[in-house]
């Protein structure tokens, strides 16, 4: 029996041949599946009881990997000729909106779900959320058989709400801000004795977001860049704290859009600053406050662009010249939170050389009809 020292020891020491394997650049994507096959076998063995502490490790990420393939498909990587052109260097797209709920979202809900005890799934769920957050904590109740409250602001989409009650979640449509709806949804979880579900200051939230990396680094194991978008910032830390571990030279580069550009005004001021109020028309980028977790993690591992600033911030309006560009050229939908990053890519175009990888983390597609026709129409 190994002591918890020499265990810690054994996973490392692994994990770092592991990374001396990944900067071959002849790792196939069979050999690099296999390879985090491999460390999610030991780290299983070694620690198979393991809950995350005060952060997120690789250790959380890749646990979060082995409970999710259960409950979802592997989404693809989708190689894009006309970004590729544009930026004349290979291109992907890992397409996060083909999860069941057309988010990224639904894994960090189903991991935190999953990571609950028989009695806190027996007492239920409760979540805030405008929209992508909801449908996933929904999606993993209804697939572990546990009862989900969802509090959304009364200006949530539509299209949002209808999926989450499909889904069996009690809907309660409370205030005019998140903000509004969470201070409610506390009291609601205090009354009725409900394990709340954050939408990204949440370890086993995070730890579940990360495995978009892991799946990255499965399909384009020479990727050089990632190009993702910043909410709440829980994306960007389990990316960065997976992808980091086995391939440290990949660059993260993070893209807000104004009016939710809460991470970039943080890091640029050294602290967490919260917003008056986060308006952007990527509704699903809409937190006045990141947590000072993923603030950290984005402060350590973030890129910084040619303007000194290590979040690239674009205007609704480009991200809605993107969405459209997008849906012209890739034959599919988008959200606004997914299409900023197509535009941030063009804006970091300096930075990529022609013999490195660029994948962009497009990280969902629950768009409103309307906006669809609109789409269509042009």
């Amino acid at each position: 029996m190994l002591a918890t020292d020499e265990k810690t020891d054994l996973f490392e020491a692994r994990v770092k041949e592991t990374a001396a394997r990944f900067a071959d650049p002849r790792l196939t994507r069979d050999e690099a599946t296999l390879l985090i096959e491999a460390l999610c076998d030991l780290n299983e063995r070694l620690f198979p009881d393991k809950k995350p502490q005060s952060n997120v490790t690789f250790s959380d990420v890749l646990h979060a990997h082995r409970t999710l393939k259960t409950f979802l498909k592997k989404t693809p990587l989708q190689a894009t000729a006309k970004l590729s052109r544009e930026l004349q260097v290979p291109a992907y797209l890992k397409r996060e909106d083909l999860n069941p709920t057309r988010t990224f979202k639904v894994r960090g809900a189903l991991n935190a779900v999953h990571a609950l005890s028989p009695e806190q799934r027996n007492r239920g769920v409760i979540a805030v959320s405008g929209g992508n957050h909801a449908q996933g904590v929904a999606f993993a109740a209804k697939q572990l058989g546990l009862h989900a409250v969802l509090c959304m602001p009364k200006r949530t989409p539509s299209n949002y709400v209808e999926a989450c009650r499909e889904l069996g979640a009690l809907v309660m449509l409370v205030g005019d801000s998140l903000e509004e709806a969470e201070v409610f949804a506390r009291q609601v979880a205090v009354s009725e004795s409900l394990e709340y579900v954050h939408p990204f200051d949440d370890l086993n939230v995070v730890a579940g977001q990360g495995t978009v990396g892991l799946g990255l680094l499965e399909d384009l194991p020479q990727v050089k860049h990632i190009v993702l978008s910043i909410g709440g910032g829980g994306l960007c830390s389990g990316v960065a704290t997976a992808v980091k571990a086995l391939k440290p030279d990949v660059c993260i580069w993070g893209i807000e859009t104004k009016g939710a550009d809460s991470m970039s005004q943080s890091l640029r001021s050294g602290r967490v600053i919260d917003l008056p109020k986060a308006n952007s028309k990527a509704v699903t980028l809409n937190v006045r406050k990141v947590s000072q977790r993923n603030f950290l993690v984005a402060a350590k591992y973030l890129e910084t662009n040619g303007n000194g600033e290590q979040v690239t911030v674009v205007t609704d309006e480009e991200a809605g010249h993107a969405q459209a560009e997008v849906y012209a050229h890739e034959k599919f939908f988008v959200e606004l939170a997914a299409s900023c990053t197509w535009e941030g890519s063009k804006k970091l175009k300096e930075h990529f050389k022609a013999d490195e990888p660029v994948a962009l983390v497009f990280c969902g597609g629950n768009v409103p009809v309307e906006e669809r026709s609109r789409l269509q129409s042009k």
